[in-house]
């Protein structure tokens, strides 16, 4: 009855925070410790010190990315993740920093001192709404030396309304996707680096499908 009663409160312990990341991470971790769901590590591929190198080697380039994003880039487990994110913490090559629901991840290289605002923070396409990745898409598939559509035309394209689209712009901006300025009465907006990085993983799927 002990066992069931505890799987029980696990299950639901993970049911309400399966959005929050460092709660999951954490929660991971200790059914590790009393559990069966330990990592084995192998040879080849299967090698910890393979699955590591792996991870480093996301994480140096695509610093800040979180625990969900990295699994998903890496097509690992969520218990193997946590495993080797959680050792490589502890042998000082990796560290972690809360970000509201998101857990990111750095390695040494880059400053833990820094405030969370001057760190990078790359967003993940699965944070976007629909409405949102519509508005990328009508600012990143605008005409070269063409002006951007306003919040009306937007509006309009996207039939919605206005304060929607308004709300997205500002966000989008706020997450360094996109920029603005001024150009006589109206305003322009083009996708930054940042911005152009995620739309181009966004296309990068249908343009090599047959």
């Amino acid at each position: 009855y002990a066992s069931a009663f505890l799987a029980i409160v696990l299950l639901s312990l993970a049911l309400v925070s399966v959005g929050d990341e460092p709660t999951r991470a954490k929660m991971t971790r200790s059914m590790g410790r009393f559990s069966q769901l330990r990592v084995t590590e192998g040879t080849g591929t299967l090698a910890g010190s393979y699955q590591r190198g792996r991870l480093e080697g996301f994480l140096t380039a695509h610093p800040g990315c979180h625990l969900s994003g990295i699994i998903r880039a890496l097509e690992m487990g969520n218990h193997q993740a946590v495993h080797h994110l959680r050792t490589l913490e502890n042998e000082g090559r990796v560290w972690c920093r809360r970000d509201g629901r998101l857990l990111r991840y750095y390695t040494s290289a880059v400053d833990r001192s820094a405030e969370m605002s001057n760190l990078p923070r790359p967003v993940d396409a699965n944070q976007l709404s629909d409405v949102a990745l519509m508005v990328l898409r009508s600012i990143a598939e605008q005409e070269k030396g063409k002006s951007s559509p306003t919040q009306r035309e937007l509006a309009s394209r996207l039939e919605t309304s206005q304060q929607l689209v308004s709300h997205h712009l500002k966000r989008l901006e706020s997450q360094g996707l996109i920029s603005r300025k001024r150009s006589g009465l109206r305003t322009n907006r083009e996708l930054t680096e940042e911005g152009m990085r995620l739309w181009l993983t966004l296309i990068e799927p249908l343009s090599t499908s047959p």
